[in-house]
């Protein structure tokens, strides 16, 4: 148990330290899984914005990948490597109803 705050277990020779190294040695692979997961997501950084995004809030985009317009806001939103996700959550928060005429 992972709180188990009980007396420690009598140790029994060899069998008690095989154990720990096991466990050890699945902490570790974890750590490399998770390393190679957070590898693979930095490898994919995008070079141009997504050809099929269309948002009818979304006016121009920068070039570089910094910005993207809000016509209701009418006010850049920033962005990162052009992920429009940040301009999604901005939509989601700051226009939960259709701003007037935009009905």
């Amino acid at each position: 148990a992972d709180f188990d705050f009980g007396a420690p277990p009598a140790k029994a020779g060899a069998s008690s330290g095989a154990a720990p190294v096991a466990a050890k040695t699945e902490a570790l692979a974890k750590k490399e899984d998770e390393k190679s997961t957070i590898q693979a997501a930095v490898k994919q950084k995008r070079t141009s914005w997504d050809a099929s995004f269309d948002h009818p809030y979304a006016g121009a985009l920068k070039s570089n990948g910094t910005g993207i317009y809000c016509r209701p806001c009418q006010r850049w939103i920033v962005t990162y490597e052009f992920n429009t996700e940040v301009f999604l959550t901005h939509v989601t928060r700051v226009h939960p109803k259709p701003p007037p005429g935009w009905g």
